[in-house]
């Protein structure tokens, strides 16, 4: 059975899951450069764009006399005709009043009906939007596991790196990917970069900012006016009609305490306004996508429960988001309390495990196979459960030769590489895997 939230149970109670054990043992160490086996790619889902039914428009006649209003009957379409947006469409049909003094004739002007000339698609119709508790795609329930690629994004990794690797995660039965795109960063790049993967149905949560480093109070207050807001304006404008992009995230792991204000109340009122303003931009420039603010989570303290659940009630975020480690976030399962409280959607946007040394080593020849193991039982309780998306921390695409002839390691503790076991669990769930179509008409 195929996991959607139509389908699911609604948060039902949570058994501990066991932890896997990560020995560290540093025998056998094995290389991170490893030989990539690339599978098929598996066969995507063509949807075809639905025409919008025709909506009749009502045209009033300037007159003397008073006139009691029509009354507007909506007749249901046959199943046949097209679905927008999840919901059937009806063919609206102009009823006169009762005949009396006073009241015009069913021949009088006023019960002319004109339908639009011009009729336009709908500009949302071929993109993920949230409905209720869920996520929608083509009118059907969606869900997506992937993984973080931030490299992709990486001047240092050359683009012609790109297509291997994008073939890699397609075989991985892969639908969606995390990058950044930070201000100042090559928006060319981004647009081939969407062009390679609109072939192979790969989707992005595109995320515009990184929290760490210098993120504190003021800038949260002052700061982000001049660099974010600019930044938000060019890169959503640009890439809206792009539906490679599913998903737009505002920050990476936004909060507070960056200068020591975790219990500052002020902090957080600054947060909220600041979430309220750049997510309110964002929707206003791109009204179809769903909006994740990117925070981590709840956290530890009774504020900043508070905090998370205040943010995710905004208006404009659509999509919660957390990011934890495999088994604590079901066992604890405060996010999610928070979601169905709220009647959003939630998504783990970074599931983190260990499996290689600082220097890339593997940890021991177990580690990386156990680690497959336990992510596929995590990703099946979370798709249980209802969680709308599922992204591993991160993407590795190892030792590579740059432009100048130096070889660069693209890899970390937690890293993913080309012939990594958790590709055949990934391809082997029952999620929607569904073709992107061609780029849509500018907006």
């Amino acid at each position: 059975m195929m996991y959607h939230p139509l389908t699911r149970t609604r948060w039902p109670g949570i058994a501990a899951a066991g932890g896997l054990a990560l020995a560290l043992a540093l025998t056998g160490l094995l290389g991170c450069r490893r030989e990539s086996t690339i599978q098929p790619p598996l066969p995507l889902v063509t949807r075809s764009l639905p025409t919008p039914a025709v909506t009749l428009i009502a045209t009033r006649v300037t007159a003397t006399r008073t006139v009691p209003p029509a009354t507007v009957t909506l007749t249901p379409l046959s199943a046949s005709l097209p679905i927008l947006g999840g919901l059937a469409h009806s063919t609206p049909t102009l009823e006169p009043p009762l005949p009396g003094p006073g009241v015009p004739s069913p021949s009088d002007p006023i019960y002319q009906a004109s339908a639009p000339s011009n009729l336009t698609p709908d500009p949302c119709a071929d993109l993920v939007r949230r409905v209720g508790d869920r996520l929608m795609l083509g009118g059907q329930p969606y869900v997506f596991v992937g993984l973080n690629a931030t490299s992709l994004m990486d001047e240092g990794l050359p683009e012609a790196e790109l297509p291997a690797i994008l073939d890699t995660l397609q075989s991985w039965g892969v639908t969606m990917l995390r990058i950044w795109v930070k201000p100042g960063w090559d928006l060319d790049r981004l647009e081939r970069l969407l062009d390679l993967s609109q072939p192979r149905g790969i989707r992005y949560v595109v995320t515009l900012q990184d929290y760490y480093h210098y993120k504190d109070l003021r800038w949260f207050s002052t700061y982000y006016v001049t660099e974010d807001l600019p930044h938000i304006e060019l890169v959503v404008t640009r890439f809206r009609d792009r539906p490679e992009i599913a998903i737009w995230e505002v920050m990476n792991e936004p909060w507070c305490g960056a200068s020591g204000e975790v219990d500052d109340p002020d902090c957080y009122r600054i947060l909220y306004a600041w979430a309220v303003e750049t997510t309110g931009l964002i929707k206003q420039l791109d009204p179809c996508r769903p909006i994740s603010l990117g925070t981590m989570g709840a956290r530890h303290l009774p504020i900043e429960h508070q905090a998370y659940r205040d943010l995710g009630a905004i208006e404009t975020v659509d999509l919660l988001s957390m990011h934890r480690v495999p088994g604590d976030w079901y066992t604890e399962p405060l996010e999610l309390d928070i979601a169905r409280e709220l009647g959003k959607p939630i998504m783990l946007g970074e599931v983190a495990v260990l499996g290689y040394s600082e220097n890339c080593e593997q940890l021991g020849s177990f580690v990386v196979p156990d680690r497959a193991r336990l992510l596929e039982s995590d990703m099946h309780r979370a798709l249980e459960l209802g969680v709308s998306g599922y992204l591993l921390w991160d993407y590795a695409p190892g030792a590579v030769r740059g432009l100048d002839d130096k070889l660069r390691y693209f890899c970390s503790v937690y890293g993913y590489f080309a012939n990594d076991p958790i590709g055949p669990v990934i391809r082997a769930l029952d999620i929607p895997r569904v073709a992107i179509p061609t780029r849509s008409a500018p907006r």
